[in-house]
């Protein structure tokens, strides 16, 4: 499993999933830390309704790899340009 940073507020998981394929198979993506407009108690819900403040403008996820391997090669994917923005790819340990 690897962290993601500085994604884009308004960037899909579809995105970062084409992104990230390239380096083996995803099993899962999730998005973590991020501020709702009206910091509803349900943020999963907040997230699909697009309620997101105005705060932030980036956001983190995770990404899990079926292999570790997979995870260890999407690394080299550390500074790269993601919709406008220099993604930081870090690992993350379980």
């Amino acid at each position: 499993m690897i962290f993601v940073g500085n994604i884009p507020i308004d960037s899909e998981a579809w995105k970062l999933h084409k992104f990230f394929k390239e380096h083996g198979k995803i099993e899962k993506i999730w998005f973590w830390s991020f501020l709702t407009g009206h910091q509803a108690s349900n943020h999963k819900l907040a997230f699909h309704n697009k309620e997101i403040g105005v705060i932030k403008q980036t956001k983190n996820a995770y990404v899990l790899f079926e292999t570790k391997e997979a995870a260890e090669n999407a690394l080299v994917l550390n500074g790269e340009l993601f919709e406008g923005h220099h993604l930081r790819v870090d690992r993350e340990e379980k």
